[in-house]
């Protein structure tokens, strides 16, 4: 029986697993700002990922929370070209002056943040 696959064989799952899945396997077809693939996102997280067993504070709800914290200012600016380093020395001086203004912390964000602020300071020599 040529072309008949037996549906409880791996590859019989495997055919009717995509069969089942279509509509979300092709949604990408007919929506232009769906991506064929999430490796951006998978590229930013591979450090951390690969470093987590080193980071015994992440070790707990509360690591994760400060872990999860500290990442996001740092993995934004680095998506919006902004040295990561630079922008959090920028942001931990400014924001004990901001104090709950919204609109002044919407500022510091990355893709609002004014690039002149950032940077090295004076007399900075590496």
């Amino acid at each position: 029986m040529e072309g008949k696959v037996i549906p409880k064989s791996l590859l019989g799952k495997a055919i009717n697993y995509a069969l089942n899945e279509w509509r979300k396997l092709t949604v990408f077809l007919d929506n232009p700002f769906v991506l064929l693939d999430n490796n951006w996102v998978e590229n930013i997280i591979r450090p951390f990922v690969v470093g987590r067993k080193n980071w015994l504070f992440s070790g707990s709800p509360r690591g994760a929370m400060a872990s999860a914290i500290l990442y996001t200012p740092v993995e934004n600016a680095k998506a919006k070209g902004i040295d990561p380093y630079w922008y959090l020395c920028c942001l931990f001086n400014r924001l004990p002056l901001v104090g709950d203004n919204e609109d002044e912390l919407r500022l510091l964000l990355p893709q609002h943040v004014d690039r002149q602020l950032i940077g090295k300071p004076q007399g900075y020599s590496s």
